[in-house]
């Protein structure tokens, strides 16, 4: 009888990782379904649940926003899946003004981005003890709409906040980093990919001003829905493809070419800029 397979996926009380938990359950596999709180982690897995009885579903829950809070889940991941298959950096949102950490990153940056660098260097000793491990990006088009200039990563620019803009910067932070992965982990067991899911009829934008957020909807009451735009996450979890190539860009389940602007240059001063804060966090916690 094969092992079981297990997947951790970082939002997934709705939207495309609640119906990509969904599936990778029905298909036998262990998913570990992440939410923001306790409650919203809980109630999604109990709907899961009676959606696949047959499945296995297990709540866990954190704050991507803080550092500490996504340490301590990887802890506990690491604990109880000592074996990981798939990490799915699912998770994601906008606001419509500056906000900063406690390390002092921008809200979108430290949530979209800097939350999946962290979980996937905490648990890449998980992914790698994985016959085969895959880091999965949900990323998306917008990453075209990141400013052309940008002197701080993980930060917004000075003046008016731009809520499309620093949304567009994370969406490229996601790409960068899965194509920096591949330049950094070439050769090694565990592959990395970043895809864009489509429009998606979700409540995805709920965080930004009223004026964006209402034409997010309108865009979306034609887009896709969540089961359909999570197809390619799951193609790429479970394909030969998606373990034999690495740090692509992809889209409808096929590789696809992301914007100029995602550089060798910008994605090894993306990844020092990443790792400078989490080694600073760790380093303070000794």
């Amino acid at each position: 009888m094969a092992t079981q397979k297990t997947a951790l996926i970082t939002g997934a009380t709705s939207g495309i990782g609640f119906a990509g938990a969904r599936e990778l359950g029905r298909r036998g596999w262990r998913v570990f379904v992440h939410g923001r709180t306790p409650e919203k982690a809980d109630r999604a897995a109990a709907r899961l649940r009676a959606e696949v009885p047959q499945g296995s579903f297990q709540p866990v829950s954190a704050d991507l926003f803080s550092l500490i809070a996504v340490a301590e889940l990887a802890q506990r991941m690491s604990a109880l899946a000592p074996s990981l298959n798939l990490l799915w950096n699912n998770a994601g949102g906008q606001v419509s003004k500056r906000i900063l950490s406690a390390q002092g990153v921008e809200w979108q940056m430290a949530v979209n981005h800097l939350a999946g660098f962290a979980l996937a260097h905490h648990l890449f000793p998980a992914l790698q003890a994985a016959p085969q491990g895959r880091i999965v990006f949900t990323s998306s088009s917008i990453h075209s709409a990141a400013p052309r200039a940008i002197p701080r990563w993980l930060d917004s620019p000075p003046g008016r906040y731009p809520t499309l803009g620093m949304y567009g910067q994370s969406k490229l932070a996601n790409l960068l980093f899965v194509q920096e992965f591949a330049r950094r982990h070439s050769g090694g067991t565990v592959t990395a990919h970043a895809f864009h899911p489509g429009f998606v009829k979700t409540n995805f934008g709920s965080g930004a001003d009223a004026l964006y957020h209402n034409a997010f909807l309108f865009a979306v009451a034609f887009g896709i829905s969540p089961d359909k735009g999570a197809e390619t996450a799951l193609f790429l979890a479970e394909s030969p493809e998606g373990g034999t190539s690495n740090g692509l860009y992809w889209y409808q389940k096929n590789p696809k070419t992301p914007s100029r602007r995602a550089t060798v240059e910008a994605g090894g001063r993306l990844w020092d800029e990443s790792e400078a804060v989490l080694a600073t966090l760790i380093q303070s916690s000794r």
